[in-house]
């Protein structure tokens, strides 16, 4: 949530990851609220969604 007070926007990507497992969340600064992504993609099972989901984000 530190990002989120010096840069401007309303809504912040994360990421988790311990190489092998990802995970992802997303605050949304003016409703004050943190969602997860329930999901844990893996690699290398999970690698095109990981990456479909990586590229929507830089998007």
């Amino acid at each position: 949530m530190a990002i989120s007070e010096v840069e401007e926007g309303d809504i912040f990507y994360g990421c988790v990851t311990i190489g092998d497992a990802w995970r992802f969340g997303r605050l949304e600064k003016t409703n004050k609220l943190i969602l997860q992504d329930i999901p844990l993609y893996r690699i290398p099972d999970d690698l095109e969604d990981l990456m479909r989901i990586l590229v929507g984000i830089l998007a």
